[in-house]
């Protein structure tokens, strides 16, 4: 029997406790006889995002860390007292899913030894079957730990932001959040979600169609800001204006910049509406280059009056520029 003490008490709560006892079953984990206790908390890491306020902006954190992570999850943890070993289960509240599960060990506790590539192997098919896409991700870091009986890996990999595809990661937290903060109104939160959804994978489908020329284009930037921008469309990078973020590049920068293009020539140079077109304008005067201002947020441009508008506006502008 499991004994189960609700923060969230509920019939969510309790959906997420079954959906957490099938995901070990699946898993061969057996936690009859354990105690548990589920309860629906905010997913954030006060740490990760004291260090992204440090190297970010404001908008720039709160962005990453939206794109990167759900906004919401159920916790379930399983646990015997006086024990080290448990197990806590991350599900999902927009879809009842497991978005994670960590499994704490005794350190004596035997296990296996697995070589870095087979424990990597492992890890990126983990990722695969929770729905991710690992060509949308980064490996940040890879450890090891060597236990009295085991070899334990730790391997991080991290979202790459600006991808129009996490925004309906973000649609589905908030409509969950907004369906727990006001249960009254659940089904029209509910509903709006979908809605969004279903046009939001529409128009990312018709982006991606129309954006196939732009596959494998060089594009130099004004600094290195459209990284994530540049791996969902396949464009390439051939330099960058600004050396350094916000630092007006030397007189020297840009002629050698002009040099390597007349050798290796771009399709167009990019900046953002925020950002002074001069050094935009003087590289495209001098090497025939078009310069290209982009929105890069709501609001940038006349057609970037919504999220929709911005990727569509964003596109149009850069296949604009091809065809000079």
């Amino acid at each position: 029997m499991y004994v189960v003490f609700m923060a969230c008490p509920g019939r969510l709560g309790q959906e997420a406790l079954q959906r957490a006892q099938a995901f070990l079953a699946d898993k061969h984990v057996d936690v009859s006889g354990w105690r548990s206790v589920a309860w629906l908390e905010d997913n954030f890491d006060p740490d990760a995002i004291e260090y992204m306020e440090e190297h970010k902006s404001v908008q720039e954190t709160d962005e990453i860390y939206r794109q990167a992570t759900k906004l919401v999850l159920w916790r379930v943890r399983f646990f015997r007292p006086l024990e080290k070993e448990e197990h806590l289960v991350l599900v999902d509240p927009t879809d009842g899913s497991v978005f994670g599960h960590w499994h704490t060990l005794d350190e004596d506790a035997p296990g296996a030894t697995l070589t870095p590539d087979e424990a990597r192997a492992l890890a990126e098919k983990a990722v695969v079957e929770h729905g991710y896409k690992l060509d949308g991700f980064d490996l940040q870091n890879s450890a090891s730990k060597k236990r009295k009986a085991r070899t334990d890996y730790t391997l991080t990999w991290q979202a790459k932001p600006g991808d129009p595809r996490n925004i309906g990661e973000v649609a589905k937290a908030l409509t969950a959040r907004l369906e727990v903060i006001d249960p009254a109104n659940a089904g029209y939160y509910a509903a709006r979600g979908a809605d969004f959804t279903k046009r939001w994978d529409a128009a990312i489908a018709r982006w991606e169609q129309e954006a196939k020329p732009l596959r494998g284009v060089r594009v130099v930037v004004h600094h290195d800001g459209w990284a994530y921008l540049f791996n969902w469309l396949g464009l390439q990078e051939a330099g960058a204006l600004e050396p350094k973020p916000g630092v007006p590049p030397s007189a020297g920068h840009l002629a050698e910049l002009k040099q390597e293009l007349a050798g290796n020539p771009a399709k167009m140079v990019i900046y953002a509406a925020y950002q002074d077109s001069r050094s935009s304008d003087w590289l495209s005067q001098q090497t025939g280059i078009p310069a290209v201002k982009l929105a890069f947020t709501v609001g940038g441009t006349p057609g970037a009056g919504d999220l929709f508008g911005l990727y569509q506006d964003t596109i149009d502008r850069m296949l604009k520029a091809l065809k000079k």
